[in-house]
């Protein structure tokens, strides 16, 4: 969790040097602009990827609750967590 912080706090903190290493002061046109919103475009749809290539779906043995109960890890080491639990539900 630290290096996705680390990463994004770093992104925002170059983010004015590069728009500013961009656009020029004296034009300041439209053009220059449309650069900048293609770079933070496609570093956007890089970590959308990244993000969908290493995401899960899958219900973590802590969100599980039985008999309004919560199974901790310790409680599941025998269970099949995918047919016992919605069957006991």
């Amino acid at each position: 969790m630290g290096v996705t912080t680390t990463v994004a706090m770093s992104a925002g903190l170059t983010a004015p040097s590069i728009t500013s290493a961009l656009i020029e002061e004296d034009q300041n046109t439209s053009e220059e602009w449309k650069e900048v919103f293609w770079i933070v475009a496609a570093v956007n749809v890089v970590g959308t990827i990244i993000f969908a290539i290493f995401s899960k779906g899958e219900i973590q043995p802590w969100a599980i609750r039985v008999n309004d109960k919560a199974i901790d890890e310790s409680n599941v080491k025998g269970l099949d967590v995918k047919s016992d639990v919605i069957t006991n539900l």
